[in-house]
């Protein structure tokens, strides 16, 4: 009890410190968003109040944290949930504040207000429904929401060999809608790479997607890229057309380091065509069970991806 009322008082204090907005989501609006190939918002520099940014940079956890003792590859994504989060668990109060803040109906309240001309046109059955207040949002493990918040804080493995990324041009899972990523790259040691790139499909390919959603970088062309510097962001519209990838990293001591969120259904908002047997019946059979083993991994206190 009494470590639960000392992280209380040290929210408090983060909170009355720092102004842990939603990322800043306050300050767009949809003349912000460049609508093709997909709609997403680029913010190159002070994507946080620079107080914020510092405060999380100084504070973010070391890779141990995530690695936990295991043994793992080069350039590999491992997280902390948002269960683990909340719970503290050795992280700084700020990252529980923010947390707290980004899972609640009011995130996606923001997100909808910038992207709902394009929410409409995607998606004009959730759109209808958002205007009807007929969602109801919570987070990840919550079982009846309709739309779920997922905040966690990432890193990727440093590269050891070969500039590496972790995987080609790529749509996110087609459950989610709205991606949102916070860079805060270690300093002054930056390896090359790791930009975020914008996509989209060349003349005349109609390749179905891959493992992990992927394709071939034959396959697409560069749109727009974001460079992977100090407080910078990106936010996105997940849709059929929302093609992705980091640029490959170049090898170095540190991770790469971000915090994002998304929002996302319980439910597929769209399909892609695929290879066959990367969308096969018993894909879907199992999707249920899938889901409760992750519930229940996530409730574990030594959760991280």
């Amino acid at each position: 009890r009494r470590s639960r009322v000392a992280s209380l008082l040290a929210i408090k204090r983060v909170r009355m410190k720092l102004d842990l907005s939603i990322y800043g989501l306050h300050r767009f609006g949809p003349h912000d968003v460049v609508p093709e190939p997909f709609p997403h918002i680029f913010v190159p520099s002070d994507a946080l109040p620079a107080n914020v940014y510092q405060h999380l940079f100084d504070r973010y956890p070391p890779l141990d944290f995530f690695v936990g003792g295991r043994t793992l590859g080069e350039n590999h994504k491992i997280h902390c949930a948002t269960e683990r989060i909340l719970r503290g668990d050795g992280l700084d109060p700020c990252w529980v504040e923010l947390a707290d803040r980004v899972t609640r109906s009011t995130a996606f309240d923001e997100l909808m207000r910038i992207f709902r001309p394009h929410v409409a046109r995607s998606f004009p059955a959730l759109a209808g429904r958002y205007d009807a207040d007929d969602l109801v949002v919570g987070r990840r493990v919550d079982a009846a929401a309709d739309m779920r918040i997922e905040q966690q804080v990432t890193a990727h493995t440093p590269v050891i060999g070969a500039p590496a990324a972790e995987r080609g041009p790529h749509i996110k899972q087609c459950t989610k809608l709205f991606v949102c990523m916070a860079f805060l790259p270690c300093e002054p040691d930056l390896p090359e790479g790791g930009e975020f790139v914008v996509c989209r499909r060349r003349p005349h390919s109609n390749a179905p997607f891959g493992k992990a959603q992927a394709l071939d970088l034959a396959d697409v062309e560069e749109v727009a890229v974001l460079p992977y510097a100090p407080n910078s962001m990106v936010i996105f519209m997940n849709s059929p057309h929302s093609i992705v990838y980091a640029r490959p990293r170049t090898a170095g001591p540190q991770p790469m380091r971000y915090a994002h969120f998304v929002v996302e259904s319980p439910r597929a908002l769209f399909d892609i065509p695929r290879v066959p047997g990367h969308d096969a019946p018993w894909r879907r059979l199992i999707r249920p069970a899938r889901e409760a083993w992750w519930r229940l991994r996530r409730s574990h206190p030594g959760f991280t991806s």
